[in-house]
């Protein structure tokens, strides 16, 4: 009895907390970088390899995040391995969509590199919890 009520108030619970992370993360995917909405604490400034490596590490940390988050509400509804997959799926698709959005925003515009990043972040979060939930031989 005492799972099941875990179970029953923990659903909602994850889903509020996926989609708190998704509207702040929207937000600071395609907010312009000049006058932000939500400010992000990077100072402007010309492009470098210190400040790439920086958003590089970002994106990867974001999507990262995503996916777990969305395996962990799926979690609730669906098996594992569906879970994960779909987490993963939505991550990549949130990455594409979020790219092609900050085309229409001003001074920023979509790069292949943080597409590689965003799915790079996914994927890495599929292959931790894939290594966690392996079969014990």
């Amino acid at each position: 009895m005492t799972m099941l009520w875990e179970g029953l108030w923990l659903r909602p619970v994850r889903w509020l907390v996926l989609t708190l992370w998704m509207i702040l993360f929207i937000i600071v995917l395609v907010q312009p970088e000049g006058r932000p909405l939500i400010p992000t604490g990077i100072p402007p400034g010309p492009q470098s390899l210190e400040r790439d490596l920086f958003f590089t590490a970002l994106h990867l940390i974001g999507f990262g995040t995503t996916t777990a988050l969305w395996a962990w509400a799926l979690g609730g509804h669906l098996a594992w391995h569906p879970a994960v997959i779909t987490a993963v799926m939505v991550a990549l698709l949130l990455s594409l969509w979020t790219e092609w959005a900050q085309s229409f925003t001003p001074d920023r515009h979509p790069q292949v590199s943080d597409l590689i990043a965003n799915a790079a972040g996914a994927l890495l979060v599929y292959a931790v919890l894939r290594y966690q939930h392996r079969p014990l031989r």
